[in-house]
């Protein structure tokens, strides 16, 4: 990036898609390249609990969320994925909110 000026301003939000995954949700986003790559962190939000990504994507399932959230069924929660310029403290970040609830007695979790 010789040559080049970069603001803070440059940094995209992550777009976040979502998908059913078995009896869970995978939330998925495109990696940024502008104005370099960017490094990616996924955390569920209150309560708060990180989140390991695989290949841009992190599956929430009702097994992680059991013990998060009590066992409470009809719950929401909120992924968020944060893109960080590596060097800097610059940061972005896009949520989506999952729901959490018992269909025919099995526990699903599902995106809006």
């Amino acid at each position: 990036m010789t040559g080049k000026s970069v603001t803070a301003g440059m940094l995209e939000a992550p777009v976040l898609g979502c998908e059913p995954s078995g009896l869970g949700s995978k939330v998925s986003w495109t990696p940024s390249t502008v104005p370099t790559a960017l490094t990616y962190t996924a955390q569920l939000l209150s309560p708060s609990s990180p989140l390991s990504i695989t290949s841009s994507s992190v599956t929430v399932t009702p097994t992680l969320l059991d013990g998060l959230l009590g066992g409470l069924l009809g719950s929401t929660v909120t992924v968020r994925v944060t893109a960080s310029l590596p060097g800097t403290s610059w940061t972005v970040s896009s949520d989506r909110v999952l729901h959490y609830r018992l269909i025919l007695v099995v526990p699903t979790v599902s995106c809006t």
